[in-house]
């Protein structure tokens, strides 16, 4: 204790003003200004509105982010299953069909889990598992967005629309089958490949839910039915702080927009996986994906995300997958369970940085939904060319910062090894005719190699 306070007194008190004239003297420009990164005193006390009503949302969560594993279900078996539930995973995505739901969910809890299904047969057969055995309080997702589907296939242009028939009628056989899962799960990635900023790609995400609502709505669905039938995934990127930021900011502007749609003074939160984007990942250099991959899955794990669905670092190359898949796991029990930022409700909260960039970007997704709005909506504007033009102009802006090195990009086109780094070449051929009538995803032209 005598050391402490020995210490303790090396240090002398500094009042706010006195603080503000040392930084400009350092600087040039005032600590206190509204555009500055830095304060001197920084508490709850400080904290705007919105920033409290995101601590309230962040209370909500009842369980800690759900630990995912990715599997095949053409070739998946319940031993793996059964391995990876007992090694910490708490969530299990079945890709493709599943053959036979019995055996592969044999001796499984599924009731103490999450699942999620991005197929229509494996779903189908599932909940007819559940109903037979009488599983009432299975949770998890169908991953599926018709809009989202349509925009990245550049289909329903020009005089066609999108009547979101498919996803009415799926609703319809959830309510009659008393189906648990998340119906639609809105896939923010479609446009983050397409090379919007998570900023931008978040506030699609949420245009493209207001959509969703309204046809419910127009159909008889009462406006919190609507809501909680939604769900939002992610494609986390490499700038880490602009990442947490946004997606901090997307709780606040979920939560004010379903407010006001639902008229009422209830907190509402949002429902958010989410997955790495493999446009910064390198085939050739897989220890760089390892660390990236971290990175990615640590900015999710503060943001407060439900739950996050690793790719393997060996991802390019499938042969060396269990082990890549054990590494994926092994990170988001790390930054889960040894770092104990599930232990509070905000782990990336008092962070004068993180939060005045949570706080300027849910007023911008707030501005910028109500333009989009203005405009006849995100459908609407896909119809015009408007958005494909405005990610398209964004994705090459950005992928021309790459081939000049402006923008640095660890493996991609500075300090790569062996065929790693991205040739000029491709972007010549695909900017020489694009195809703005098309919604063409970047992922092949940024990927590496």
């Amino acid at each position: 204790m005598n050391i402490l306070n020995e210490i303790k007194a090396q240090f002398q008190g500094s009042n706010e003003s006195e603080w503000d004239a040392l930084f400009m003297k350092e600087t040039g420009k005032s600590a206190l200004q509204n555009d500055s990164i830095s304060k001197p005193i920084y508490s709850f006390q400080n904290f705007s509105a919105q920033q409290q009503t995101l601590q309230n949302i962040f209370a909500l969560r009842k369980n800690d982010a759900f630990v995912f594993l990715r599997f095949n279900a053409s070739s998946v078996t319940n031993n793996e299953l059964l391995e990876a539930l007992n090694n910490g995973v708490s969530a299990l995505y079945i890709n493709g069909v599943v053959k036979d739901i019995e055996v592969l969910f044999k001796n499984i809890s599924v009731e103490h889990i999450m699942i999620a299904f991005n197929h229509t047969d494996s779903l189908t057969k599932f909940q007819s598992y559940c109903n037979k055995n009488n599983f009432t309080n299975c949770f998890g997702f169908f991953d599926d967005d018709e809009i989202g589907n349509a925009f990245y296939n550049g289909g329903q242009q020009n005089n066609d629309s999108i009547e979101l028939t498919d996803t009415l009628n799926k609703i319809n056989w959830f309510n009659q089958n008393n189906c648990t899962f998340k119906p639609i799960m809105i896939n923010c990635g479609v446009f983050h490949y397409a090379g919007g900023n998570a900023l931008k790609s978040l506030t699609y995400g949420l245009a493209v839910a207001l959509e969703y609502i309204n046809a419910g709505i127009a159909k008889g669905e009462s406006p919190v039915s609507c809501i909680n039938n939604i769900g939002f995934k992610f494609t986390v990127g490499i700038r880490f702080f602009e990442e947490l930021s946004a997606m901090r900011a997307f709780y606040i502007a979920w939560h004010s927009l379903s407010s006001k749609i639902c008229k009422d003074n209830q907190l509402h939160r949002a429902f958010i996986i989410a997955e790495p984007s493999l446009r910064f990942w390198s085939p050739a250099d897989e220890n760089n994906n390892m660390l990236r991959a971290t990175t990615q899955c640590l900015s999710a794990m503060l943001a407060g995300v439900d739950g996050y669905i690793p790719f393997p670092h060996t991802v390019f190359n499938s042969s060396k997958n269990n082990f890549g898949n054990r590494i994926a796991k092994n990170v988001q029990l790390l930054l889960r369970d040894e770092s104990f930022s599930e232990k509070v409700n905000d782990a990336a909260g008092g962070s004068y940085y993180v939060e005045s960039l949570t706080e300027k970007y849910s007023q911008l997704m707030i501005s910028s939904l109500i333009e989009i709005e203005n405009d006849g909506g995100i459908v609407e504007m896909f119809k015009a060319g408007k958005l494909q033009n405005d990610l398209f102009n964004d994705a090459k802006i950005f992928l021309d910062k790459i081939k000049s090195g402006e923008q640095k990009i660890i493996g991609s086109n500075c300090f790569t090894i062996q065929n790693s780094e991205i040739t000029e070449k491709k972007g010549q051929d695909f900017f020489e005719k694009p195809k703005f009538n098309l919604f063409v995803p970047l992922k092949p032209i940024l990927a590496s190699g």
